[in-house]
This record gives structure tokens, sequence and C-alpha cells, in this order.
């Protein structure tokens, strides 16, 4: 998915970017299903929907904290700024969510 928000700003065809900017959005949609099953397999099944719930709700909230600094960008005409900002993002927040979630013992 990063690979393919950075391209964007590089190809001239209005099909391909399209094409590229659709499969972004497909691919975001499997970082929350990722997470959904992440916590169904760590916490009780009492606690799968609220887990999920936070889950959904701080997304939410970092979207729209991202959106009008992202709009500015736009505004600015900066696209390249914009789209390398937002296929980066996900890479970093696998590598922190890698470093702080302790690892699973194959017992």
């Amino acid at each position: 998915m990063a690979c393919a928000t950075v391209l964007i700003t590089r190809i001239s065809s209005a099909g391909l970017v399209l094409f590229l900017m659709a499969w972004a959005m497909f691919a975001a949609g499997g970082f929350v299903v990722v997470l959904l099953r992440a916590a169904a397999q760590r916490y009780p099944k009492e606690q799968t929907a609220m887990i999920g719930g936070i889950g959904a709700g701080s997304w939410s909230a970092f979207v729209a904290f991202l959106l009008p600094q992202l709009g500015k960008l736009f505004e600015a005409k900066d696209y390249a700024t914009a789209f390398n900002t937002t296929a980066l993002l996900p890479v970093v927040g696998v590598v922190i969510w890698w470093m702080v979630t302790p690892r699973l013992r194959s017992n």
C-alpha cells in the first residue's frame, strides 16, 4: 500500500492513479481486520467487542486529526508531501505496534 501511495504523484495516467488510490483504500481496510484479529487472539471473548470499539474509535480520532493537516497540504498544492505522509504513517504505526507489543510465546 505504501508503495502505491508514493507512486501516485509520479504517474500521469488518470486511470492508473485512480486504480492505485482504490488499491490503497482496499489495503487500508486490511489494517482494521488485522487489528481485530490480534485483539480476538489476545483478549478474552467478553472483551473483544470493547477492544474492537477502542481500535475503531482511536482510528477515527487519528483520521480526524490528520485530515485537516493533509487538507492544508492539498490547498498548498503540495501533493507529494501529502501522499508521502500517508504512505509512511502506516509503516511507522506498524513499527511502533511491533515494538510495544510483547512477543507471543509459542507454548
